[in-house]
């Protein structure tokens, strides 16, 4: 039996730990996992705790 691609969503908000959310993303890609990060935020562009900023591929809200 093969077996399936696991399917992960990755919520991010404005002051995410940057490190957290990008390892946490990088480790689930490099498993074989189709990683989806979602901003909880009504735009896109997340600014981290620390300045730096992430852009989701999708919103919830």
């Amino acid at each position: 039996m093969a077996s399936a691609t696991r399917k992960v969503l990755v919520p991010i908000a404005n002051g995410t730990e940057p490190i957290e959310a990008v390892i946490t993303i990088d480790i689930l890609r490099r498993a074989g996992a189709e990683v989806t990060v979602a901003s909880v935020e009504k735009q896109l562009r997340i600014d981290t705790c620390y300045g730096m900023k992430i852009v989701a591929d999708a919103l919830i809200f």
